[in-house]
């Protein structure tokens, strides 16, 4: 699943259960059984080796956009990728196996449960997984601080300029244009 159809998912859910969106208590109880669900998936991946993290992924990635429901303008749920702070948690939250993913899943869901599993698990995965993401071209993994960041987005991560032009000639000169955009035109929204 790609941000696209996440947010595509979402959007049903908004629309098919605008009750969960509108009452606290049904998101607050949503947001359990979800956070719940994620760290089973975690669970299921270090005791049994199962491939779970991207599924843990994108239920954090839920998670986030139910606690961010205050941000969402005339039932689009779009609008929460251009609120700089969320989106940020969601470009962080990477389901790529190589890049710091696990580790970061682990944070998120470490800090929204009370047993000590996965702050167990957090704390070891820092010690063996360093902070890491895919560069959004070529997909080789390197350390956050080594990766240089769209200046026009703010959403993608890359290894050279070289591939940043490269990227750019590919398809990213189109999204970023929107996406900036989509950004500029919610900071107008805000003011």
């Amino acid at each position: 699943m790609n941000d696209i159809s996440f947010s595509e998912n979402l959007q049903t859910l908004l629309t098919t259960m605008p009750e969960v969106w509108k009452e606290e208590t049904l998101r607050n109880e949503t947001v359990c059984i979800l956070t719940s669900m994620a760290t089973n998936q975690m669970l299921n991946e270090y005791y049994y080796g199962s491939n779970s993290l991207s599924q843990a992924t994108w239920i954090s990635k839920t998670i986030i956009a139910l606690e961010s429901h205050n941000l969402i303008t005339d039932d689009d749920i779009v609008t929460i990728f251009y609120h700089p702070p969320i989106s940020s948690k969601f470009m962080n939250l990477s389901t790529n196996p190589k890049a710091s993913g696990k580790r970061d899943v682990l944070k998120f869901l470490s800090r929204r449960i009370s047993c000590s599993c996965l702050k167990d698990m957090y704390r070891q995965a820092r010690q063996t997984i360093p902070k890491s993401l895919h560069c959004s071209y070529c997909s080789e993994v390197k350390e956050r601080d080594q990766l240089l960041l769209c200046g026009g987005c703010r959403s993608r991560d890359y290894c050279s300029t070289e591939c940043q032009a490269a990227d750019w000639k590919r398809d990213h000169k189109q999204n970023c244009l929107e996406l900036a955009g989509h950004q500029r035109a919610y900071a107008n929204r805000k003011r």
